[in-house]
């Protein structure tokens, strides 16, 4: 307890103790009435006091947003018996009742940033209903509480509405020869006729036709350059937001001063951007095309050659005339810039 509250509680108790000894100075039928309504205020006190407030516990959201509308909601609960409880922040209080019990549910009034929390700045007071007595300690969570990324949803949208076509455009017909041999046949009445062979026609002296594997849908890759830069998190929020959706990428990875997958849960929260990610780790990914997201220095010149002349589409957050979050789309000299539901050519 604080030293004002042992300081409240003290006066209130040394208070109680002389009224309580009105019976036995005054012994008069008045005086033993004030001396047993003091002994019952007394009890209320000390039941206020007594049960340790170590007892209780907190857990929260198990999935929360650093772009919630609000904090986390808390769930306080344990054995323990209060008068009066109540859950604060600062001088708010976030809840307020008699506790027997059951548990007592708050809601934070402001949403939370990413990361991994031990502790949270809030504090449990238990007082008597006429406020005389108080006791306090801060919150204990049962477990840490994990905030997620940025969902950034109208603006992963918007990106993924541009994306879908840049890959669609990209994309081969699946009648679209890829010139990797399957085998040979002989010409039936109504084959194309740019699929003879004429080589194979000539040394055979027959029609022979050429079967090739048709050509497969270029498979991509997402890749979050892990960058301290101003917007971060919101590029964070679009880059794993696009990932869960899982209709853009077959594999994801984030390089920092390596490269590794995707984090998830707490290692997703607790994820540190560096000063320089290593980009030439992008060497190293498997032979598909790549959707980097990146700051806004990057170039698709650049990560291009670094990406052994792989196709790259580049993905960079920056803040409009408007002060609100922008996305610039950039594959190869082509650009578009989109703001949370529309696109305009840059």
């Amino acid at each position: 307890m604080h030293l004002r509250s042992w300081l409240k509680n003290g006066a209130a108790l040394i208070i109680l103790a002389l009224i309580a000894s009105f019976g036995i100075i005054f012994n008069s039928a008045t005086s033993w009435l004030v001396t047993d309504a003091a002994l019952v205020v007394a009890l209320i006190l000390a039941l206020s006091l007594v049960w340790p407030l170590g007892t209780l516990r907190a857990n929260g959201d198990e999935t929360t947003a650093a772009d919630d509308a609000t904090g986390p909601q808390l769930t306080l609960s344990g054995p323990g018996f209060f008068p009066l409880l109540a859950l604060r922040q600062g001088k708010q209080t976030l809840a307020r009742q008699a506790y027997v019990g059951r548990p007592i549910q708050a809601t934070l009034p402001k949403p939370l940033a990413r990361g991994r929390y031990e502790t949270l700045p809030l504090r449990v007071v238990c007082g008597d209903p006429f406020g005389w007595t108080e006791k306090q300690r801060g919150l204990k969570l049962r477990e840490p509480l994990v905030v997620g990324p940025r969902r950034e949803l109208a603006l992963s949208s918007a990106v993924h509405g541009v994306l879908t076509r840049l890959l669609n455009q990209n994309a081969p017909s699946g009648d679209a020869p890829s010139f990797d041999l399957r085998a040979f046949r002989e010409y039936v009445p109504g084959d194309p006729v740019n699929a003879i062979d004429w080589k194979a026609t000539a040394k055979r002296d027959e029609m022979i036709v050429r079967l090739d594997e048709p050509e497969e849908r270029p498979h991509w890759q997402g890749v979050l350059l892990a960058e301290d830069a101003p917007l971060f998190e919101n590029l964070l929020g679009v880059f794993v937001t696009l990932s869960t959706r899982g209709d853009l990428w077959q594999n994801a990875a984030v390089v920092d001063e390596t490269i590794h997958p995707v984090p998830t849960g707490a290692a997703l929260a607790t994820l540190t951007p560096v000063a320089r990610a290593d980009v030439g780790q992008l060497a190293t990914l498997p032979q598909q095309g790549l959707i980097i997201f990146a700051s806004p220095e990057m170039t698709v010149a650049s990560l291009g050659a670094i990406a052994e002349k792989r196709p790259v589409i580049l993905v960079q957050l920056s803040r409009g005339e408007n002060r609100r979050v922008q996305a610039t789309i950039s594959a190869g000299s082509w650009a578009t810039i989109v703001e949370g539901g529309g696109g305009d050519a840059a």
